[in-house]
């Protein structure tokens, strides 16, 4: 169910949709009436059968275009004549700067789906063993959020790290490339206490 926030941008979407319709059917009267004061007989015209189709054929193309190049701006949804879906990340990188060794660095990544049809994550891949992604695995409805989330296993891997999670999905574009990074802090050696006998 969509809720009032995401309701609002669709609404105001689709009055800005309906005043672009009428501001072109505005238009479109305007010029019938120009030409009634030019004393054209436009019912003369309309029984021309060619003419009278050639004004549907208008109709349908001005209805057609009018519907196609309704859109909104941002973050909002757009509409059009074809559902698609669009993925949009709120970052693309994150540093976690300095760690120490052994921690499970973890990072979520939020998207939200900004298109008119649902998106699915068809997969998620980290360049390397030591990256294990996870992510909403449910198609992610018009309006709706979903997150992938980044853990980097830093034992036994001491220096600076750059690694990439290659997101592969439905969506507008179809890829999307997330970047982590840092410096892992080598652990303090483990000291063993030194075991003395007693003297016999």
């Amino acid at each position: 169910m969509i809720s009032g926030k995401e309701r609002q941008p669709l609404l105001k979407s689709v009055s800005l949709t309906i005043l672009n319709i009428a501001l072109k059917c505005l238009f479109y009267f305007g010029i019938l009436f120009v030409l009634t004061l030019a004393n054209i007989n436009f019912e003369t015209i309309i029984k021309h059968r060619k003419m009278k189709n050639l004004i549907l054929l208008s109709a349908f193309v001005f209805g057609f275009a009018a519907f196609t190049t309704a859109q909104t701006d941002g973050n909002k949804i757009t509409l059009s004549s074809e559902a698609q879906a669009k993925m949009v990340l709120e970052k693309k990188s994150h540093d976690f700067g300095s760690i120490e060794e052994g921690v499970q660095a973890t990072v979520t990544f939020t998207f939200k789906n900004t298109g008119n049809a649902p998106l699915v994550l068809n997969s998620v891949k980290a360049s390397c063993g030591c990256t294990t992604p996870k992510w909403t695995k449910e198609p992610v409805a018009p309006g709706a959020e979903g997150v992938v989330t980044a853990i980097y296993n830093s034992k036994g891997r001491p220096g600076n790290f750059t690694k990439t999670i290659t997101i592969k999905h439905n969506g507008d574009g179809g890829t999307e490339f997330l970047t982590i990074r840092g410096v892992v802090q080598s652990a303090a050696p483990v000291v063993k206490p030194t075991v003395v006998a007693p003297e016999q």
